[in-house]
C-alpha cells in the first residue's frame, strides 16, 4: 500500500471510516446513501475499521455488529482474515478501498 502513514506502528493503531459507498455504477458519500437508503441499510455499510500495531484488527458497524482478526500487509494490499472471511483493502487517492459483493467501500483515515 502506497499511503505509508495508514500502517499502525507497534504501539499505535490506525482506524479509517466508510467515507464513500459505490453499486450499481453510482458513488455516494456515506451521507447521500444514508438519505436514500435509510438508517438500516446505512448501519450495515458504515463500517468502521480499526488496524492495531500489533497485527490484531476489528471491523465493526453502525449497527453494533463487530468481529476482530488479524490483518497483514503485502503484494500492494492489506488483507484481514477471520475465522470466517477474509478482505482485502487497497490504496487509492489515499483511501483504503474494498469491494465487497458488487459493492466498493471506501475508508478514510480518521
Amino acid at each position: 500500500m502506497a499511503a505509508q502513514a495508514a500502517i499502525p506502528t507497534p504501539s499505535t493503531s490506525v482506524p479509517g471510516k466508510t467515507s464513500e459507498v459505490s453499486a450499481a455504477g453510482q458513488t455516494f458519500t456515506i451521507e447521500e446513501f444514508n438519505e436514500l437508503a435509510g438508517d438500516s441499510l446505512t448501519n450495515q455499510a458504515d463500517l468502521t475499521i480499526v488496524l492495531n500495531g500489533n497485527g490484531s484488527c476489528e471491523v465493526k458497524n453502525a449497527a453494533g455488529t463487530s468481529g476482530t482478526g488479524k490483518w497483514t500487509e503485502g503484494e500492494g494490499k492489506i488483507t484481514i482474515k477471520d475465522s470466517a472471511s477474509t478482505i482485502e483493502l487497497t490504496e487509492e487517492d489515499g483511501l483504503l478501498v474494498m469491494e465487497q459483493s458488487g459493492t466498493t467501500f471506501k475508508f478514510k483515515k480518521q
